[in-house]
């Protein structure tokens, strides 16, 4: 081999190493920069989060936004096409007859003296004041002036001594008319728990305070002691399964109702920390919450331990026909599918998605917030004017179908921004996309005016179980977690329908004991008490005096 040939031999073998290392060069340059990207990505999200915790602790976690001044400059957009022009106009059309009806709607009324209307009703006990350092023997009345103070008495316990008359022939040598014994005595009264101490009043207030007031029971054992007597957390505790089982019979017809009598419902769901003695901590677990606005009835429900499912959620609501307002859990779209449900969208949940993304863009989030804050404007008219269904029906189709066009022309010039091609997991992406998705759901509560805007009801509904469990604190087991839906249930019910709740515990409690009690006598319920009249909506029309704002 001449010396040319080996040069020329050991430059192919650089050559080939050469190529060799800006292959490796070039894969590592290609590796690092995605994960150059991926970590910008990451960083760009955290920031989001950080962003998001820091408002959470510091800044206002109200959704409510001002108006838009009109003067304020819009989104420099490309130039729009005549159908979007057209729909813009239509949009600022809509804009001033809301402004107006506004407007119009939040007219200043005459009102009554506040103090006045907030204690009438009350018993009222006069005290006259002395006057001293005058002789009136001079003097004759004229009148009163007049004052009031608002007083309270701390609650009073006591013993109700049931006494049972006991009679006999007066001449016990006499035998007795035929069919009657020889001594009659008055039968027992009717008690919430068999054998035992407390009567209704007594049980009434240990449910409000645990479950409507949210005091545990070691809190209610601190206040009877200051009432003068000493009852036991775990004798107050004691009580309480046999009150739910009492008012279980209730609870299901309470259940059924929510399911078969509407065709409009909403549902959510919360979690519910419950014991696992095997674990030796307390789960998580989850709670389905039922709303149906049109009866104003409130069902919580804890099918399969606590489950939240698909299967759980289809065996609930699987047989249920007509409108289904969720948020967006995915279970609920399979659900509707297979029911024929119709999907109703929730438009405070999209709207929050734009309000945490108003910190990545404010610029661009403002044009489709205000559009949401005009049609919840336009609800607002339609219940200041108590409007019919079929008149609300008319003003959204009127007002807000405009708005939800412009909404519509807006997600597809958002959908073509570098904020949300290159970050579609961002703030501004995410709930561009969300909207997107489901804007057909959203469009749902045009075509009824008995539809609401959106699942505000039932998380509203759900703060009885989240205030609960903040004192609570949890279920001792799966049976205490069904129990507590059993109560709560019936008492949100009540909230709802406006009823007193007391009063209502103390007029059903009794029916329902002597139910629980021919049971235990025949082995079956009696036919003859209608328990669909018991519930708050029925007892409501049938005790209007005793209905009352809560």
């Amino acid at each position: 081999m001449t010396q040319m040939e080996a040069i020329s031999q050991q430059l192919v073998a650089l050559q080939i190493r050469l190529g060799k290392v800006e292959r490796d060069d070039a894969s590592k340059i290609k590796s690092l920069t995605e994960e150059n990207a991926k970590l910008k990505e990451k960083n760009f999200q955290l920031e989001a989060q950080l962003a998001w915790f820091k408002r959470q602790v510091f800044g206002c976690k109200s959704e409510k936004k001002k108006a838009v001044d009109p003067r304020q400059l819009t989104i420099p957009f490309e130039e729009w096409q005549n159908e979007a022009e057209q729909i813009e106009e239509q949009r600022k059309q809509a804009d001033k007859e809301i402004a107006q009806q506004k407007k119009e709607a939040t007219q200043k009324k005459d009102k009554k003296h506040p103090t006045r209307l907030m204690t009438q009703g009350l018993p009222r006990r006069e005290v006259i004041e002395k006057v001293e350092g005058y002789d009136l023997s001079k003097y004759k009345l004229l009148g009163y002036e007049e004052s009031e103070t608002l007083e309270t008495e701390p609650g009073k316990m006591y013993v109700l001594v049931h006494k049972r008359p006991i009679y006999g022939l007066i001449n016990g040598c006499v035998v007795p008319p035929k069919g009657q014994p020889g001594i009659i005595v008055a039968p027992a009264p009717v008690v919430p728990i068999p054998k035992g101490l407390p009567g209704f009043s007594l049980i009434a207030e240990v449910m409000l305070d645990k479950f409507l007031y949210y005091l545990p029971y070691y809190r209610q054992h601190q206040k009877y002691l200051h009432l003068g007597i000493d009852l036991p957390k775990t004798t107050i505790e004691g009580w309480f399964k046999p009150m739910a089982e009492m008012l279980k019979p209730l609870y299901e017809v309470l259940q059924t109702a929510v399911l078969t009598e509407t065709d409009y419902l909403q549902s959510d769901g919360t979690t519910i920390p419950v014991v696992n003695k095997e674990k030796h901590k307390a789960l998580k677990e989850y709670i389905w919450t039922l709303r149906a606005p049109l009866l104003k009835l409130i069902c919580y429900t804890y099918p399969n331990e606590g489950s939240r499912s698909g299967k759980t959620g289809k065996e609930l609501l699987g047989n249920f026909k007509g409108y289904l307002q969720t948020d967006d859990y995915s279970v609920y779209e399979s659900i509707c599918k297979e029911a024929l449900a119709c999907h109703v969208g929730c438009w405070a949940h999209s709207r929050r998605y734009l309000e945490k993304s108003e910190k990545e863009n404010e610029k661009v989030t403002a044009k489709p917030m205000s559009c949401i804050q005009q049609m919840y404007n336009v609800e607002h008219i339609a219940d200041s004017k108590n409007m019919t269904p079929e008149q609300r029906k008319e003003l959204r189709q009127k007002m807000s179908a405009p708005m939800i066009d412009a909404l519509e022309e807006w997600l597809v010039e958002a959908a073509g921004l570098p904020e949300v091609q290159y970050r579609p997991k961002g703030l501004l992406g995410n709930a561009v996309n969300h909207i997107s998705k489901i804007m057909s759901t959203l469009k749902v509560y045009l075509t009824d005016g008995r539809l609401e805007i959106d699942n505000n009801g039932v998380e509203r509904a759900q703060k009885n179980i989240v205030i609960g469990r903040k004192n609570w604190l949890f279920a001792g087991n799966h049976e205490a977690a069904e129990n507590t839906c059993i109560i709560v249930s019936l008492l949100a019910s009540c909230k709802e329908c406006g009823v007193n709740p007391r009063e209502w515990l103390m007029d059903v409690m009794p029916v329902m004991a002597k139910y629980r009690d021919e049971k235990s006598i025949t082995g079956k319920y009696p036919c003859n008490v209608d328990l669909r009249s018991l519930l708050p909506d029925k007892w409501e029309s049938k005790n209007p005096s005793k209905s009352n704002t809560i």
